[in-house]
Formats: structure tokens, sequence, C-alpha cells
């Protein structure tokens, strides 16, 4: 695993924040809803992460849920 330059993690931070951000709206607002995002592989061209999220609580039990996320280190945009 390579590692990332402080200014790519200075340019990382708001792509992961922003796909957060859209599953906070969901799942924070439930009880026990967890949003959790961490990067497992960085190679010279990708930054690759996961997002994992759901509910846990007493009540229910939804999840977790992942979703792998590519970003190209470049441009720091996200890959289909």
């Amino acid at each position: 695993m390579k590692e990332l330059t402080l200014n790519e993690m200075k340019q990382l931070v708001p792509v992961l924040d922003s796909q957060e951000r859209d599953l906070r709206r969901v799942y924070n607002r439930i009880s026990g809803g967890y949003v959790q995002t961490f990067i497992f592989n960085v190679t010279d061209s990708n930054v690759y992460a996961h997002i994992r999220f759901g509910v846990s609580s007493d009540c229910s039990k939804e999840g977790p849920y992942e979703e792998e996320i590519k970003i190209d280190r470049k441009s720091m945009l996200i890959i289909d």
C-alpha cells in the first residue's frame, strides 16, 4: 500500500465527507444509525475507501451495508 501525502489527505477529506454527508441525512436521524468511512488501499493511481452504514439499536438492526469507493488520486474524483 502506498502512502498519501499531506496535501492529498487534505484534498481527500472533502470527497469522503460529501459521501458520508449524503448517508448521514438518512441514518443519523435514526436512533442507533451510523456511518463510517475508512481508506483500505492506496495505489499509484487510486485511493480505495469503504463506507459502512446502517442501524444498530435494541429496537432494530439494519445493515451493516458497505459501499466501496474508488477515487482517482490525481483529480480526487470518484470513479464509477
